[in-house]
């Protein structure tokens, strides 16, 4: 994934992350160790997202080839010529992969795509092409599969991104309301001037929110 189309799409939770980083520097009475907790809560929080995207746009790889695939077994399923069912198909496929012609496609089959589980049915489909037997299979139970499969990533990408969004505002108000709180609150200002809460908050601060991150990550593993 190219680091300028990541900026470009994670551009809001970026500038969210400017937000939160000026709060815990706010939070912090020591200004050096504000300023170090600052950055590294930002810095930590922008590489777990590049992770995170990184991943996310794996699995819309893999959605685009399987809405490949669904549709071109859905078209052999109601009979249309195998030619005219893989260029119904190829429209899923922009963005992600480089579109062959059926030539091509019928010359290298097996590694034409990058098909995931799918690559051998495919393979065996355009093999059977050649002796015009694709249309005599049952096509139904690997439709229900894929299906299946597409559905999944679907959720997952989905999930990954709620998931992201919900946390982010959690921890947004979690430390503004931290914020006010010591604002309003002289004794407990007072309190937090004390070097061993400098220290606790660069701690703490700095790997709060990236450590949401990085579960968020783990789970799309």
């Amino acid at each position: 994934m190219k680091f300028t189309i990541f900026l470009k799409e994670s551009f809001p939770f970026l500038l969210s992350y400017l937000i939160l980083s000026f709060f815990l520097f706010l939070l912090n009475p020591n200004p050096i160790l504000a300023l170090v907790e600052a950055v590294l809560s930002f810095l930590f929080s922008l590489i777990m997202t590049f992770q995170i995207q990184k991943k996310r746009e794996r699995e819309k790889q893999k959605l685009s080839s399987y809405s490949f695939l669904s549709r071109f077994f859905d078209g052999l399923t109601l009979q249309k010529p195998v030619q005219r069912a893989y260029e119904d198909s190829l429209v899923y496929l922009l963005g992600y992969q480089e579109r062959k012609s059926f030539e091509e496609c019928m010359d290298h089959p097996d590694s034409i795509y990058q098909l995931y589980d799918y690559q051998k049915a495919f393979q065996e489909v355009i093999l059977k092409a050649r002796n015009d037997e694709s249309l005599l299979a049952d096509y139904k139970p690997l439709l229900v599969s894929l299906n299946r499969d597409a559905k999944a990533c679907e959720e997952k990408i989905q999930k990954t991104e709620e998931s992201m969004k919900s946390t982010l505002l959690f921890t947004l108000c979690f430390f503004f309301l931290c914020l006010l709180f010591v604002m309003i609150n002289s004794a407990l200002a007072e309190m937090m001037k004390k070097e061993v809460f400098s220290f606790l908050s660069l701690l703490m601060g700095s790997l709060f929110y990236p450590s949401i991150l990085y579960m968020i990550q783990r789970s799309l593993s």
